[in-house]
């Protein structure tokens, strides 16, 4: 929570501001984190992250003051200079304001904007986005929450340029606005603001307020969301100058900008970026790195971004393989004098080609077809080169003019009662036909069929090739599996208001009838359900697929309906995530806490006395968990909480 002591309203003019305020002091909690981590196997990664809400200027404050803002005898709009290091999407705008006095009404509109920074960082040019905030009169010293006006523009918008949030009020009602403290200096001389005195946008540094340089900032927070790209380059990939290399982060610059990552705002940001060399020696922190390794070999080297924004993390990775010589390995196919040659073989980055086909022909195409001018035998050689060397693999083929029998044969790829089968005979003549029989009564003439059985079991399977040289039949035993399903769910919520999470493991189309044990049902793959009475429930999920049911039964616990809502106690968790070591503080006498799973299952029970207790869970694996507190005045409050090593 956001929280303020004290704060007024301070008029504006265009040469004296009037009497500055007392600085108040600010505490920011920052809320419940929430990660997205991608993993690749190769090259850059882009993820898409946020929705953030830019708190850079609270952050900044030491105390918070206020504005009138109006166009009869003050600054009828202010704005807020934003970096833009990439291309940046604002799908809206959170700022605190309040309607100063009930004069025309308890209510008044103020309009929020986006413009491209100009000179001096002021607006330039028509607005990006507009729209229109009602603003109200509520208004309790104590809080900023009851202040909080959220802007959303019906289309967001896409930037690469450093941008300008403007909220406007064109009016002569007053209205006022929240900035960090003047008096204090929490601009800390970055002059990101401006003010519109009568029509003409003025720098903050030719504002003053009584005496006071207006060296403060606007308590906007744009609403961004951005991809978080993870590059690296690499020294040496082949180790040919020594065992030590020198990886370069070559990342989103939205990483090191001090408005959008919290841990560059800390100057943090080594904490950012973390290295895993693929030889199990310790991770390392750094925006660039090196490393030497025992010897020159095979490692695959991961950097893993993470993004501490101010309301979310976000999390990135890539990976780049060293030591990676050419492996070369490659097939052929012919039909008469034309062969197919198809590449697999494997290498580091990119790769150069060079097919020897023994007749005096080459090609540097990675796939290429040959027809040679006569029968014979031929040896056949592919070099592959990359940036750590060649290799070079031979190999006879024989190409024939002469007519000879097909030779029937298949695969086939299965998805529990359906299979899909591939022709892989090899034939000669033309007018080729194929001639299934799928051993349970049922036939085709496709090259390529599938085909979906009624029951489980071993099938004979047979496909008769003809061309115009002969005819061949291939017949083998297709086994046709279909698992039953494996019903599951997990629960979490507080009572009495659950969550219920399928995990379930079916095949093809299902469908779950939930039962929640007082009387209540649902299909829905995950629902979610409130008691109306204490007691203990059978919850009962059947899931039906097309190879079957299956039952999966918990038990649910609603203790807390009728309770006094003056006996529930405030609790707070932190830090969450954690590693591990937690503390817990409420109002009242904590007397013990359980450790469960999100399923309700007991793992750890402590008994205390205090209204501060330090938590380790250090012991437990990563995951998430539930922490149900009894307090002395008998009530119980719960939270989940998430352990990251």
């Amino acid at each position: 929570m956001k929280k303020i002591v004290f704060l007024s309203t301070l008029l504006i003019s265009a040469v004296s501001f009037g009497q500055s305020l007392v600085p108040v002091d600010v505490t920011v909690t920052m809320p419940a984190l929430s990660t997205e981590l991608t993993t690749v196997s190769s090259g850059s990664r882009s993820t898409v992250c946020g929705p953030d809400s830019l708190q850079y200027g609270l952050n900044k404050a030491t105390g918070l003051q206020a504005l009138n803002i109006n166009n009869a005898t003050s600054a009828q709009a202010v704005s807020q200079y934003f970096d833009a290091p990439q291309a940046i999407t604002i799908s809206g705008v959170t700022f605190y304001a309040y309607k100063i006095d009930l004069t025309n009404g308890a209510t008044m509109n103020a309009t929020v904007s986006i413009y491209a920074a100009g000179l001096d960082s002021m607006p330039t040019g028509l607005p990006l986005a507009t729209t229109t905030v009602l603003i109200d009169t509520t208004f309790a010293p104590g809080t900023l929450d009851v202040l909080q006006k959220d802007a959303s523009f019906t289309v967001p918008i896409t930037t690469s340029n450093p941008y300008v949030v403007v909220v406007s009020n064109n009016t002569t009602t007053s209205m006022g606005m929240i900035f960090s403290s003047w008096t204090a200096a929490d601009g800390a001389q970055e002059w990101l603001p401006g003010v519109d005195l009568f029509g003409t946008w003025t720098r903050p540094y030719n504002v003053n307020i009584g005496g006071v340089p207006f060296d403060a900032d606007c308590l906007f927070e744009p609403h961004v969301t951005y991809n978080l790209a993870s590059n690296f380059s690499v020294s040496d990939p082949c180790f040919s100058s020594g065992n030590t290399q020198t990886f370069v982060n070559t990342s989103s610059p939205v990483l090191s900008n001090r408005m959008y990552n919290l841990a560059t705002f800390l100057t943090l940001q080594d904490i950012s970026h973390t290295w895993n060399y693929g030889d199990l020696s310790a991770e390392e922190n750094g925006v660039t790195a090196t490393h030497t390794y025992a010897s020159a070999g095979s490692y695959d080297v991961t950097l893993v971004d993470t993004m501490y924004g101010w309301t979310t993390i976000c999390s990135s990775d890539t990976l780049i393989s060293l030591g990676i010589f050419p492996d070369v390995i490659w097939t052929s196919s012919s039909t008469f004098l034309t062969t197919n040659f198809t590449d697999q073989s494997t290498f580091n980055g990119t790769a150069t080609y060079l097919w020897d086909f023994g007749d005096g022909n080459t090609s540097t195409t990675q796939n290429p077809t040959h027809t040679y001018a006569a029968d014979g035998t031929y040896t056949v050689c592919l070099t592959v080169s990359d940036a750590c060397g060649a290799d070079s693999t031979c190999q006879s083929i024989t190409v024939s003019t002469a007519c000879v029998n097909p030779v029937a044969n298949y695969s086939y790829t299965a998805s529990n009662l359906a299979l899909n089968f591939t022709d892989a005979s090899a034939t000669t003549g033309s007018t080729v036909t194929w001639a299934w029989d799928f051993g349970d009564g049922n036939t085709s003439t496709a090259q390529n069929p599938s085909h979906t059985y009624t029951a489980a079991g071993t099938y004979t399977v047979c496909l008769a090739v003809v061309d115009s040289c002969g005819a061949n039949t291939f017949c083998d035993a297709v086994i046709v599996s279909c698992p039953q399903p494996t019903a599951g769910f997990t629960t979490s919520g507080t009572e009495p208001t659950f969550a219920f999470t399928n995990t379930s493991t079916v095949s093809g189309i299902s469908t779950y009838a939930w039962d929640f044990g007082d009387g209540n049902t649902s299909a829905a793959v995950s629902p979610s359900h409130t008691y109306t009475a204490n007691g203990t429930y059978t919850v009962i999920l059947v899931v039906t697929d097309e190879c079957g049911s299956n039952t999966f039964t918990g038990t649910i616990t609603v203790s807390v309906i009728g309770l006094d809502e003056t006996n529930i106690t405030s609790m707070n968790v932190y830090p969450n995530p954690s590693s591990g070591q937690l503390m817990i503080r409420s109002a009242a006498e904590i007397q013990e806490y359980v450790v469960t799973d999100l399923a309700g299952k007991q793992l750890a029970r402590t008994t205390v006395n205090s209204t501060e207790v330090a938590a380790n869970l250090s012991d437990f694996a990563n995951g998430q968990y539930l922490i149900v507190v009894q307090f002395s005045n008998g009530s119980k409050r719960s939270v989940r909480v998430e352990i990251m090593k």
